[in-house]
């Protein structure tokens, strides 16, 4: 537990909402559950990362991010692939996720990577 209260000890959090993916509509649109906002350390940054598993998409495919938060354990909702999280009233999905642990097993903070959505063609 000492290295969560580490983490977010050292570094400034910031404020994320995030909005867990529930479903498909009958139009093809993605639908969300209501956002619930967290705390999180947000870079915002656009690399180019390559995937490494846990998404769907085969280990080794590059993918661009616009955002990264580290997001210490204890918060009320851990985003996760297709969610939804907004960070300075910019909207991103969720493109892959890390969870770390500490020596001792447990969840020390969870690593995403977001791309910002784009609107409608």
């Amino acid at each position: 537990m000492t290295e969560s209260v580490l983490f977010a000890r050292h570094l400034v959090l910031s404020t994320v909402a995030v909005a867990v993916h529930q479903s498909i509509d009958g139009q093809g649109k993605p639908t969300f559950a209501t956002a619930v906002n967290i705390r999180a350390r947000a870079l915002r940054k656009r690399r180019v990362v390559v995937q490494a598993d846990g998404t769907g998409l085969s280990p080794g495919t590059k993918l661009v991010v616009d955002l990264t938060l580290w997001i210490p354990a204890g918060q009320p909702v851990f985003p996760d692939y297709q969610d939804r999280a907004t960070y300075d009233a910019i909207v991103y999905l969720v493109i892959d996720v890390a969870d770390v642990n500490g020596s001792d097993g447990n969840l020390v903070f969870r690593r995403v990577h977001c791309q910002r959505e784009r609107g409608p063609s």
